[in-house]
């Protein structure tokens, strides 16, 4: 009678690690799925922005980007209290800098050309390495949904193998 009790557990700890581990994976493709969108959608408009060598072509890009943040409520509520995390910060300076552009006109000078052209690059670029975006905003406005995901997925995942160790061990 014991092993079929002890049998029948084993395989209530089997389906349960492997929806928590099904969890997870479904975690991580979600993740990454917003991350690469978001990249594709924004990052990479950025970065061609930054790089731009033209004001019209640093406009263009500059402007795709802002749409997209608008178009996905990234412009009007932090994502927290962290300042790294601060979108509407991110998105007013982007905003900025874009209207700084639209305030040149094609005949513009070419050293006024040129700052405005820094200046976008400074203010996409994080140290002219890699694109300054805050943490989370490719998640928002799902960031707690995610968050808890992940944590209870973990969570059950431990107490499944640690119940598991237990019922093998004790029996």
């Amino acid at each position: 009678m014991k092993n079929e009790d002890t049998g029948s557990a084993n395989r209530v700890y089997r389906i349960l690690l492997i929806l928590c581990f099904i969890s997870l994976c479904l975690y991580i493709i979600v993740v990454i799925t917003k991350a690469f969108i978001f990249d594709n959608e924004c990052v990479s408009h950025l970065k061609n922005a930054g790089n731009a060598s033209t004001l019209e072509v640093a406009r263009e890009e500059l402007g795709v980007a802002l749409e997209y943040l608008e178009d996905n409520g990234l412009t009007i509520e932090n994502i927290s209290s962290d300042p790294k995390s601060d979108a509407v910060q991110w998105y007013e300076k982007l905003k900025s800098a874009y209207n700084e552009m639209v305030k040149l006109s094609a005949g513009s000078d070419e050293e006024e050309t040129a700052y405005a052209l820094d200046m976008v690059k400074e203010t996409i670029y994080d140290g002219d390495v890699r694109v300054s975006v805050p943490d989370g905003v490719e998640k928002y406005p799902y960031n707690a949904i995610y968050f808890w995901w992940r944590t209870i997925s973990i969570m059950m995942l431990a107490m499944i193998v640690v119940l598991s160790f237990f019922n093998v061990v004790h029996d």
